[in-house]
């Protein structure tokens, strides 16, 4: 779970989510994670990636992550 204290909202994740967000809490860039999920499950990078970037992009469209644009 996620809490918008700014918002007031709440966002559940599920296990992939939870990992995105874990790994970029610890400075890993959506591909990283994605390579992760690959190695772990039944799915193919491109489909990984596409997830992880989507997610990303919605977590900082809300607020809740930043980017930082010097990151590759």
């Amino acid at each position: 779970m996620i809490l918008d204290l700014a918002g007031g909202q709440y966002f559940a994740l599920d296990e992939i989510g939870a990992r995105l967000w874990h790994g970029l809490a610890a400075g890993r860039s959506p591909e990283d994670v994605a390579r992760e999920v690959v190695s772990t499950h039944e799915v193919s990078f491109d489909k990984a990636l596409a997830d992880m970037v989507d997610l990303a992009n919605e977590l900082a469209h809300r607020g809740l992550v930043m980017v930082d644009p010097s990151a590759g």
